[in-house]
């Protein structure tokens, strides 16, 4: 088989459309890293006359040969793909999933329909998935039926339209994502939060200082990010309290959006923190205080030059020397 695939693989790369019947037989090779190859070097050559048989190969039991067709497929960008692409948008493999997102992100507008098509009617994989691709398209028309998908059957399609949603950026999803935010599902919340901040509108700040004592520790991180992304000053004593976390995430999360909000009532808690018990957020208020630039943070940081991880040190020193401190 080695001297098959090496055979495909010099094939893929003279590049001559010669090598194109022989190519598309070994797609029904005995061994799959020899199918595999095919599909990559039909995917080189750019034949149109490859699509056909690529496509039977999204049925491939081995997930490497489904991988290279959605790839191969990706470079032809032929529209008879697109059905069976989405399809595998609900693969089993991560990685097939992913191939096959890529490829229909490609594909633009031509995928756009059979994508908001199967929003209702597939499986749960392919409507999350589908989700993305639509965030990754960045069509505005695909706004209204993310919405709907916001109260899907199932958690993960929930989220994965949040995230969409989010990337798209259009004001008409603020209210809905707000809502989500109380959602009984922790990932769904999460979505919420990491949505909202790239929506980047302030009628968010309140309803997401709500989730800063939400049960789930990473939703509490996704909100202190979220609050600090908007740089809003009425988050800033609610993320102060987030110092105080019993999650090390949260209290780095916490200071390095305190950093952000450039609020100098920031900078008396945060050197608080150059005494926490764990580096990562020493190292993160050294960062918090030094976007702050306030001199009372002078002599706590040069106290940090002596801190036992070398990561601590590294930060104070570098604030140090940002702001001519010493």
């Amino acid at each position: 088989w080695r001297v098959r695939y090496s055979a495909c693989q010099a094939l893929g790369q003279l590049a001559d459309l010669r090598a194109l019947t022989p190519l598309i037989q070994r797609l029904a090779d005995s061994h799959g890293e020899v199918r595999t190859m095919a599909c990559q070097a039909l995917g080189q050559l750019g034949d149109k006359q490859a699509v056909e048989p690529l496509i039977k190969r999204l049925a491939d039991p081995a997930l490497r040969v489904r991988k290279a067709a959605c790839e191969a497929l990706r470079r032809l960008r032929d529209a008879r793909a697109v059905k069976t692409l989405i399809q595998c948008l609900g693969d089993s493999n991560e990685g097939v999933r992913k191939a096959a997102c890529e490829a229909l992100v490609a594909f633009g507008q031509v995928a756009f329909e059979p994508l908001i098509e199967c929003l209702a009617r597939s499986t749960w994989r392919v409507r999350a998935t589908a989700c993305e691709v639509l965030g990754q398209l960045g069509d505005v028309r695909a706004v209204g039926p993310l919405i709907q998908r916001l109260a899907d059957c199932d958690y993960f399609v929930q989220g994965a339209a949040c995230e969409a949603l989010g990337r798209l950026g259009d004001a008409r999803a603020l209210e809905p994502l707000i809502q989500r935010l109380s959602d009984r599902d922790s990932h769904v919340r999460w979505a919420a939060c990491r949505a909202l901040e790239q929506l980047g509108d302030a009628r968010a700040v309140e309803p997401i200082m709500q989730r800063l004592g939400d049960s789930e520790p990473y939703v509490r991180e996704a909100a202190c990010r979220a609050l600090g992304r908007l740089g809003d000053a009425r988050a800033l004593e609610a993320l102060v309290q987030r110092l105080e976390d019993s999650q090390w995430h949260v209290r780095e999360a916490a200071c390095e959006a305190l950093g952000r909000l450039g609020d100098a009532r920031a900078v008396a808690p945060l050197i608080q923190r150059l005494e926490d018990f764990d580096w990562c957020i020493r190292k993160a208020a050294c960062e918090a205080l030094g976007q702050l630039g306030d001199p009372q943070a002078v002599q706590p940081l040069l106290r940090s030059l002596h801190d036992s991880h070398a990561e601590v040190r590294r930060a104070a020193r570098k604030v140090l020397d940002k702001h001519g401190w010493r």
